[in-house]
């Protein structure tokens, strides 16, 4: 290869010869060398255009598909990329357009997830309320079932029943019915009902709807075979019906009228009691009725028959009288017994000469009565109520003032009397009663006077020894006459005639000392007597005596278990018994001056 060279200024050309060899050789070195910085600034070039493009554009669009997947995946709480959205090219409207998406998305999302929690709190609320009529739609069932299971049961019949007083329907017991259902239902209360009980059915029916007040009514329903009572309640249930309940109640209103008429009645006599008295009296106390007679009556010595043969002699006392009140044929009048012995009558229209004859009959019936010898004996007193005004109680009290006087008039006789009658009974049960107490009379009247004592006393200490076992009048006759030994209950009932004898005699106001005597004349020295365990001198002295002369008489007589023991043997035991049941100086007393004694 040649190569040359002009030079202008020397006009010289300056000629070269370079072997080709010599040229080719650095040019492929060179263009060896080119090629390969080629390369590698193309290496480089596409490097940096790769790292350039992973930055321009690479990262761009890796942010936008990552928020793209983010909104995919619902994940709105993460904010987009501040540097996707802070460019100004193309990707950085993508950022924008994304982050505004992606805003009202969560607020969409916020919002869509407010209302499912709503919904689900709803729904949450719609199953508890569902739960809850479900329960009550079952507990409604059962108490529908219960409520119709007991109105099939209950002795009611249950109606329903329209405004207008028609017959809907019904259910329960339809056997006290006086007529089938198909005879009712559909029909009015004024065609089935009759008229009155219909008239005041249609009344309380109006005033259920009136007032909404519940209504009740009691009639009779009386047919050709029986007569029946009903009570009917009705109670408002619509606007428009009523409910109405029927319940056949005759065998409560007769039995109320049973218990009516035993609490208005005295259960001995028969008679109408006090409780009847108080009322009826004063519906008697009106104009028609003047001259009105009260009269107030006292049957006496009924405590004493109690308490001497028994009540049951007691109550034939009272009936017998009340069968004579009953029979006197009065017409109007009022008879009651107000009392244990007491009794009113009440006669209208009656003057005082009439009510005199009208005692004066009665007393004449009552003396021919006697009950254990016992003459039926009463005391009366009256007053007329002569016109308006004067309370029935008032006369009544005034009319018990008067009989009063008239029984004290008559008392002392009468008592004294009885009292003979009832010891004469208890001898005629057991006639060795009377001789033990005419020995016990005497040996009191003779130690008394070997004591020195007064006639009053001898007088007083020989009744109380007459009288000391007059209280086994009210002892089974059968146990006083027993011929073995006392069983313990049997001696305690003989045990008791020591009261019985003070309850008889205390009943006359001057037999109260020799009562009292009678009363402790089984009582101890030592307090272990009966009734009321007295002891020492707290025990009546002549109680005292009775004691010893009876505890001696006991024992040298004969009883149906024994013969009659010795007198020295007694008085040994008598001795015996000083200080423990007798007063041990009355005791020496006894031994030592009463020789004449069997």
């Amino acid at each position: 290869t040649v190569f040359y060279k002009t030079l202008n200024d020397l006009g010289w050309k300056i000629v070269f010869e370079i072997p080709e060899s010599s040229i080719n050789k650095p040019i492929r070195q060179l263009s060896d060398t080119f090629i390969w910085i080629f390369g590698i600034s193309l290496l480089f070039m596409s490097l940096t255009v790769f790292i350039l493009t992973g930055r321009i554009i690479d990262h761009p669009v890796k942010a936008i598909l990552r928020e793209i997947k983010e909104i995919g995946d619902r994940s709105f709480d993460q904010e987009v990329s501040r540097e996707l959205v802070q460019r100004t090219d193309e990707f950085g409207l993508i950022g924008k357009s994304l982050d505004e998406m992606k805003q009202q998305l969560k607020q969409s999302n916020e919002k869509l997830e407010h209302s499912l929690r709503e919904n689900v709190d709803s729904q949450k609320q719609l199953i508890l309320q569902n739960q809850i009529l479900t329960e009550r739609e079952t507990q409604m069932y059962h108490s529908l079932k219960y409520a119709h299971s007991l109105m099939e049961a209950i002795p009611d019949t249950v109606f329903v029943i329209s405004q207008d007083g028609v017959f809907l329907d019904c259910i329960g017991d339809l056997d006290h019915l006086f007529f089938k259902r198909e005879r009712f239902i559909g029909k009015n209360i004024t065609e089935v009902m009759p008229q009155s009980i219909a008239a005041k059915g249609r009344e309380l029916i109006d005033q259920v709807f009136l007032t909404g007040e519940n209504q009740k009514i009691e009639y009779e329903w009386t047919t050709a075979r029986i007569t029946e009572y009903h009570e009917l309640r009705i109670v408002k249930w619509f606007d428009d019906k009523a409910i109405a309940i029927a319940r056949n109640i005759t065998e409560t209103h007769n039995y109320i009228k049973e218990i009516e008429e035993i609490s208005y009645h005295d259960h001995i006599t028969g008679l109408h009691n006090r409780r009847y008295f108080d009322q009826a009296s004063k519906e008697l106390n009106q104009s028609g009725n003047y001259p009105i007679s009260v009269i107030f009556a006292d049957l006496n010595g009924l405590k004493m028959v109690n308490d001497s043969f028994g009540h049951e002699y007691g109550d034939y006392m009272l009936k017998r009288f009340a069968v004579i009140l009953a029979d006197s044929g009065k017409k109007g009048e009022l008879i009651s017994r107000v009392g244990g012995d007491e009794f009113a009558i009440i006669l209208r229209r009656t003057e005082r000469g009439e009510t005199d004859r009208y005692i004066r009959k009665l007393k004449e019936k009552c003396a021919g009565e006697t009950i254990n010898g016992i003459e039926l004996s009463v005391s009366f007193g009256y007053h007329i109520i002569e016109e308006f005004g004067m309370p029935i109680q008032k006369a009544v009290k005034l009319a018990e003032d008067e009989m009063y006087q008239n029984k004290l008039y008559e008392a002392s006789s009468r008592r004294s009397k009885t009292i003979d009658i009832i010891l004469n009974t208890l001898h005629e049960k057991n006639p060795r009663e009377e001789q033990h107490s005419q020995r016990v009379a005497e040996i009191c009247e003779t130690m008394v006077k070997q004591m020195g004592m007064p006639d009053s006393d001898i007088n007083k200490i020989k009744a109380a020894g007459l009288l000391h076992d007059i209280g086994k009048i009210g002892i089974q006759e059968e146990v006083l006459n027993k011929p073995g030994v006392l069983t313990e209950d049997e001696y305690k009932e003989v045990k008791k005639h020591s009261e019985i004898g003070y309850r008889i005699l205390n009943t006359s106001p001057n037999m109260s000392e020799i009562a009292e005597i009678v009363l402790c004349h089984h009582e101890r020295w030592d307090g272990k007597g009966y009734p009321k365990g007295r002891s020492k001198t707290d025990i009546p002295l002549f109680a005292r005596i009775i004691t010893i002369a009876d505890a001696y008489d006991a024992m040298t007589s004969d009883r149906s278990y024994r013969k009659a023991l010795p007198a020295a043997y007694a008085k040994n035991e008598l001795i015996k018994g000083s200080g423990k049941q007798f007063d041990p100086e009355l005791v020496e007393f006894f031994v030592n001056h009463m020789k004449g004694l069997n």
